[in-house]
Formats: structure tokens, C-alpha cells, sequence
């Protein structure tokens, strides 16, 4: 990210500061990504396929390696957005035979009907109603500006993690008992400082993040629960239609938490030609409060048509990333023609089993309420290791190109696969460019492409959510719970995914 200096008169650099500030305030409102981790923000990372946390030189150390903003010479500003494209279809098995009415009473036969496992038609993410869905993708904005003397620099920012925060299915599709609709929001606010002694340089950033989540599912209203005693899995439905939508009752939280964090990192400038640079961020913990909202049907009785308290709260958990690399620098002249940065990744998502949504309030009228207690849904994550392997060569005075690839282990388990997360086994190669022009300006592109292999889940513990029904957990109750110990509802995650990413960078900086 190295551009030519050029020398600014005191009044333009004031009108540049303001600039900036001003970009900052409209920025920050918006400056919120989410969903799952994917290497990384900005054209240069994505070009370098998330190989930076040593070769970082500009403001946006801030979020990669504090450390480097020892590095900052003067004014840095960073201000650019990712843009996110996610491919993800589902095609849900079909059941494995079909509940049928006694033919002489027209009643619920326990008697099972004709073989019915023809899958589901495929569903398809989208992403039209988020205010960040763009033609290009979900976009992921960033501003950060730094100022560097000496042997010191400070910076601060705005930015989302690198993902994707907004995924909308059918209304009315077979997915809907596990996900309707997803908008995932995490804006982090950060300031921060480097400082170096000799060949080494430490640096911190401190972090205030906010979490806005929208989520939708359908809930099943149906208490009717029959087990099929040939493959033990519990059904619930109507009498002549498993999945007819009657019993259906569209539920969407929308909620809101802050939760403090930090970035600690160290950088050591062995050689000339050759770097190391570890950067740790915590974990950070959201409590999460808002509001349900369920839509009724006549499936409901009427006394039971409300809710009592449509108070929520969701605990979710960021993990503690850590990130360390080593770059090794070809000079000529002492100065780089190209340089090679292998660094290793860890995300420590493994924390996550469960996601539980807490219902104080139930069905009905105060005096008279049947509780709904938690919507729980099963996660059971894996912590996620990656090697990242890129490099950048300086092929004129105005143009330098940057190339890398990367392999990650998913955090996903086969059993908790669902749509709001597309974390599997993967292999992502980027490219990019940085042009630097005049009077220290810089337009940075990137580009990565992220590999997935097809998952075909067929012991799915994702489960339509049941808030009526009397077998509660543990799930232990003979007379209320077909299979004890598992909760009730038909196991919605069973079927083949397909999924993939492309992502685009675009930023503009500034070196004085």
C-alpha cells in the first residue's frame, strides 16, 4: 500500500481533515458487515487472500496489527467496502414416507402411507431488502484514518468483520422451519496505537462493538406428533399434509447488544528483508434484547392469539482470533521489487454449541398463558485453523499487483449445517491491484473467489421449533416426547448444499 508522497500546502491538508471527518460521520451509521469470517477486509487483503498481517503499512492496521501503525508517516486514510456475492441453494430431502387419513374415518392413521421421498424443490439465497444489499453483493463498508511521527502512529475506524449479513429464503419454502431471513449486523468502533522500540513495535486497539440482528423462521403450531417406528424420527403435521402451511407461524426477532473488545499485536523486523507479526483480538460476548414478533393464524385458538410479553434476548459469542505471519522481502537497491507472507489463522468458534433465544412471555393473556419458553438452535461449532499464503510485486513507479491463496477449515459440523452460516472446508484464491497516483492518493481493487465443496447432510439436529408441544427439555417425558431425549419437530436440515463466494474490494487512501 505504498504511494508516492507529494507535498500538500497547510491549508489543503485542513480541508483534507475535513474531508475525512466528514466521511467518517456519513460512514459510520452504515460501516456494519456480519455473518461468517472470510479472509478479509479490503482490496489488499482480498488480493493477497488475507496475507497482511505483516505487510500492513496504512491506517487500516487498526484491525489486521496494530503494531504497524508505528509504521504510519504522516496522514493515512483507508476508506473503501467489500462487496459480497454468496451462491447458496438447498434442496431439502423429502420425507421418507407421507402421513395419511385413516381411508374409512378420514382420522390420522398410525398406519404410515406410500413411500414420499422425492426432495424438495431447490431454494436460493438472496439478498434484495437489506439496506446494504447492492447489485455488486452485500457490501461491507470501512473508513479508517491514522496519523504517524517518529517511532509511533495512532488510528481509528469503523468496519464489519468480513462476511456477509444478509441472507433472504422463500417465505414459503421448504427451508422455512430452520431460516427465513438473516440480517446480521456487527459495527466495530476502534482506536488505537503502535509504538516501536528498536526492531520491534507493540500496539493495541480498543474496540466497541454493536450487534443488530434480524432473524425469521417458522415456527410449527401443530401439537399432533406421531413417530414413525420404521426410521425413529418424529413428524408433526396435518392429518393429510406434512407440510401444509396452516400450522405455520412466522416468527421474527429483532434485537440489539454492545459488547467491548481489543486487538494486541507485536511486530519484529528480524532482518530487512525479513518480518514477523502476531495479532491477537478477544473474544467478545453480546447480550442481545428486542422484540418478537409472531404472526397468527387460525391455527391458534383465539384465547391463545397473543403474546403475553414479546420481550427477547439472544447471547451470542465472537471468538478470539489470532493471526500470526512471517514476510520474507526481495530489495533491490534497499528498495522491495516483491515480497512473499505466509501466516497462519485461528478463530476459536468452538465456544458456540448452542444459539438460544430466551421468551419470557407465552400464548395468550396475562392470568391465563401458556409459556413458549426457548427457541434453541443447535450449533455445536468447530474452532476454525488456515494457512494464508500471498505476496505483492511492484511492477512500475504507479502500479503494484498482489496474488494469494488460502485454505480454512470449516466451523460448520455436518449435523447443526444451516443457512445462516457457510463456514465448510475451503480454498480461496485472490488478485488485486493498488494504482498509486498523484498528490498521495491510491485506488485499491481486490478480488477472491472462495471453493466449497457440496455438503449432502443426512443427520441433521436442526429441527422445527414446536412451542406448543408439552415435551420440553430434557425431553424426558414418555407421554409427551416420541423419541426421548430429542427434542420434538421433523428434522428440516436433511438435504444438499451448494454454496460459494465471490468477493469484491474497492477502496480509496490517502498518504501524506
Amino acid at each position: 500500500m505504498t504511494a508516492t508522497t507529494h507535498r500538500h500546502t497547510p491549508a489543503s491538508r485542513g480541508r483534507f481533515c475535513a474531508f475525512s471527518l466528514l466521511l467518517a460521520l456519513l460512514a459510520a451509521p452504515n460501516a456494519w458487515a456480519g455473518g461468517y469470517n472470510h479472509p478479509d477486509n479490503g482490496p489488499e487483503a482480498l488480493g493477497r487472500a488475507g496475507a497482511v498481517v505483516v505487510s500492513v503499512d496504512d491506517a487500516s492496521a487498526l484491525y489486521f496489527n496494530p503494531a504497524n501503525l508505528a509504521k504510519l508517516k504522516g496522514l493515512a486514510v483507508l476508506l473503501g467496502s467489500n462487496f459480497s456475492f454468496v451462491q447458496a441453494d438447498y434442496t431439502r430431502d423429502g420425507l421418507d414416507r407421507r402421513i395419511q387419513p385413516d381411508p374409512t374415518t378420514g382420522e390420522i392413521s398410525l398406519a404410515w402411507g406410500d413411500r414420499y421421498n422425492t426432495p424438495f424443490h431447490t431454494v436460493s439465497r438472496t439478498c434484495e431488502e437489506g439496506a446494504l444489499c447492492t447489485p455488486l453483493g452485500f457490501a461491507a463498508p470501512m473508513l479508517f484514518v491514522g496519523y504517524g511521527g517518529e517511532d509511533w502512529g495512532v488510528a481509528a475506524g469503523v468496519y464489519g468483520p468480513p462476511g456477509v449479513g444478509v441472507s433472504e429464503f422463500e417465505k414459503d419454502g421448504a427451508q422455512r422451519f430452520s431460516m427465513i431471513r438473516q440480517d446480521l449486523a456487527v459495527m466495530w468502533l476502534g482506536a488505537g496505537a503502535g509504538y516501536q522500540v528498536g526492531p520491534v513495535r507493540f500496539g493495541a486497539t480498543f474496540l466497541m462493538g454493536k450487534l443488530d440482528i434480524i432473524f425469521s423462521q417458522a415456527l410449527d403450531a401443530n401439537v399432533t406428533v406421531i413417530q414413525d417406528d420404521a426410521t425413529s424420527k418424529a413428524y408433526t403435521g396435518e392429518a393429510s399434509d406434512f407440510y401444509s402451511q396452516s400450522f405455520d407461524l412466522p416468527m421474527t426477532m429483532d434485537a440489539t447488544g454492545w459488547a467491548p473488545g481489543a486487538i494486541l499485536a507485536v511486530a519484529w523486523d528480524a532482518l530487512p528483508e525479513l518480518e514477523f507479526a502476531l495479532s491477537v483480538q478477544t473474544a467478545s460476548s453480546f447480550d442481545a434484547k428486542g422484540e418478537l414478533q409472531i404472526e397468527f393464524t387460525d391455527a391458534i385458538p383465539a384465547d391463545l392469539a397473543t403474546l403475553s410479553d414479546n420481550s427477547v434476548s439472544l447471547e451470542t459469542t465472537l471468538p478470539w482470533i489470532a493471526r500470526l505471519g512471517a514476510r520474507w522481502t526481495y530489495l533491490v537497491n534497499d528498495e522491495p521489487l516483491f515480497d512473499v507472507e505466509l501466516d497462519g489463522g485461528f478463530e476459536s468458534w468452538s465456544q458456540n454449541d448452542i444459539v438460544r433465544l430466551e421468551i419470557p412471555g407465552g400464548f395468550g393473556e396475562p392470568g391465563s398463558v401458556t409459556p413458549i419458553g426457548a427457541v434453541v438452535l443447535p450449533k455445536n461449532w468447530k474452532d476454525v485453523y488456515g494457512v494464508r499464503l500471498g505476496g505483492s510485486i511492484h511492477v512500475f513507479d504507479w502500479w503494484t499487483a498482489n496474488l494469494g491463496t488460502f485454505v480454512e477449515t470449516g466451523a460448520v459440523p455436518e449435523e447443526t449445517t444451516n443457512l445462516d452460516v457457510y463456514s465448510y472446508n475451503r480454498l480461496g484464491v485472490g488478485v488485486g491491484s493498488s494504482f498509486h497516483l498523484p498528490y498521495g492518493l491510491e485506488v485499491e481493487l481486490g478480488y477472491e473467489h472462495i471453493f466449497q465443496a457440496d455438503r449432502k447432510v443426512s443427520n441433521s439436529e436442526v429441527r422445527a421449533n414446536i412451542p406448543l408441544s408439552l415435551c420440553t427439555e430434557p425431553y424426558t417425558s414418555t407421554a409427551a416426547c416420541p423419541n426421548l431425549g430429542t427434542p420434538p419437530g421433523q428434522p428440516v436440515g436433511n438435504g444438499v448444499y451448494e454454496t460459494s463466494f465471490d468477493i469484491f474490494g474497492l477502496a480509496l487512501a490517502y498518504n501524506y
